[in-house]
């Protein structure tokens, strides 16, 4: 459940990374 728990992680740390990163570029201003 360890391998489990850690594969959950990063797949949340990425979905709310691309999140952020989306959220990050399209606050700046072009």
């Amino acid at each position: 459940s360890e391998i489990y728990q850690e594969t959950l992680a990063k797949a949340l740390a990425n979905h709310f990374g691309a999140k952020l990163l989306i959220l990050d570029t399209s606050s700046l201003p072009s």
